[in-house]
């Protein structure tokens, strides 16, 4: 019997956390945007079509927590691009206990050519150095 309402939570759970519709929870009841630290983030400059782009990857720690929009910054004097990782996460309810790894690509459009720097922030806004590339 214990088995069979921990399913019937687990799945309510489940559905509970998983609105449907778009990727922008910001202002729904409960949600909350929080900046996380990504696991890795390349840049990804094998396309033809000049433009420069960030494979990022994430480990979103419950089913509580959707993927929100990443910020990005060009510092065009000092060649960097810097990155902030970002997710919704709802708050006050019941999540499913499962890491969820995610993988997004940003695309950042034309940069200039030269030596540039990633640089990413962890999940208090600190930022470290993550990747050197060269735009030809």
């Amino acid at each position: 019997m214990r088995r069979i309402v921990f399913f019937v939570i687990t799945i309510m759970t489940a559905i509970l956390v998983h609105p449907a519709g778009g990727t922008s929870y910001a202002g729904q009841f409960g949600w909350t945007k929080v900046q996380i630290e990504p696991t890795a983030a390349k840049i990804d400059l094998t396309a033809s079509d000049g433009l420069v782009r960030v494979h990022v990857e994430e480990m979103l720690p419950n089913l509580c927590y959707r993927p929100a929009p990443v910020r990005y910054e060009v510092d065009l004097e000092n060649r960097r691009v810097f990155l902030s990782d970002y997710a919704f996460v709802q708050e006050g309810v019941m999540c499913g206990m499962m890491v969820t790894p995610m993988s997004r690509t940003i695309e950042l459009g034309m940069l200039p050519p030269g030596e540039w720097e990633l640089w990413i922030s962890d999940s208090e806004g600190k930022r470290q150095k993550a990747d050197e590339f060269v735009v030809q």
